[in-house]
Order: C-alpha cells, then structure tokens, then sequence
C-alpha cells in the first residue's frame, strides 16, 4: 500500500509541476525541427515553397554553389545551386524558439533578429505581406509552428514514459 502511496504522490508531483516542462521542451525540440525538415508536420511532413536563390540562381550563385563543399540542389532547368536551408541565412529564427511555463500554461515563441514583437516570425510562419512599405512583397507561408498531430502523439508517449518510470 505504501508503495502505492509513494507511486501516487510522485505522479502528482509530476503532473503538477514536471509536466509541463515535458510538454514545453518537446514542443521547442519538434519546432526547431521544422528548420532542418524544411517544412512543418502536422500529420505528414508539409515541405515549404522554394527559394528563388535554389531555383533559379543569379550567375554568381552558380559558381559558388559548383565551387562550394555544401549540400547541392538542382533546379529544375538543371543548374545546380547552393544548398543553403530555407530561413536559416543566420540561423536566429529557428534558434529563437523557446518556452515559457506559466501554470497552467506553455507559451511557445519565436522571433526574428532585431524583431519586434514576434512580426518577422509571424510573417514566415503565416505568410502575408514583408518587406519595406516602398518594396512589399508576398512572403509564401512556411509554418513552423503551430498545431500538429505528430507532436501531440510525441507528448503523449513521453508523458507515458516518464509516468512509467516512476
């Protein structure tokens, strides 16, 4: 019976606090994923629209992407160019997603260098209107976070493998 005891009074100290630093770090992990997969998974993986610089390189791109020691694309007229990831020129969007737990909530935020208030990742991750004033253009959506399915199924396991190993 004690044992039992013991068993209940350490899930309950894991529900009421360990929890959520469970769910937060396993959310910020799979986002930060989104980066390296180059697309979001909600139940599949979703690859995000192609960057101008991978399909149709300016010349000098070309030589540094036939020259340079990085993974290679092809586009599709055939030019090999570099193979820098989407959103990652310097790395800080994808490296800026953090948690917060505030109980009963887990806050999960990005934003981009310089930014205010989370704008430059809002506009990657929905898509809608970048730029300056005298030079807007149309971001295309590339989500890297949000709702996904694959990640509330990774919660789901880890919880039930901590709560095991109680």
């Amino acid at each position: 019976m004690e044992n039992l005891i013991e068993k209940l009074q350490k899930a309950n100290n894991f529900f009421s606090k360990d929890v959520y630093e469970v769910i937060g770090g396993e959310a910020e992990k799979f986002y930060k994923k989104s980066f390296r997969d180059e697309g979001f998974t909600d139940k599949s993986l979703e690859k995000w629209k192609d960057v101008k610089r991978r399909t149709n390189p300016r010349p000098s791109q070309r030589k540094k992407a036939s020259s340079s020691g990085s993974r290679k694309f092809v586009s599709p007229e055939g030019v090999e160019t570099s193979g820098q990831a989407i959103l990652t020129n310097s790395g800080y969007l994808g490296e800026s997603i953090k948690y917060e737990v505030t109980p009963p909530y887990i806050v999960i935020h990005a934003s981009g260098k310089g930014d205010d208030g989370g704008k430059i990742a809002q506009v990657h991750n929905e898509g809608g209107k970048a730029g300056r004033k005298s030079k807007q253009f149309d971001m295309p959506q590339r989500q890297f976070i949000g709702k996904s399915a694959t990640l509330k199924n990774l919660i789901t396991e880890e919880i039930k493998s901590r709560l095991n190993n109680l």
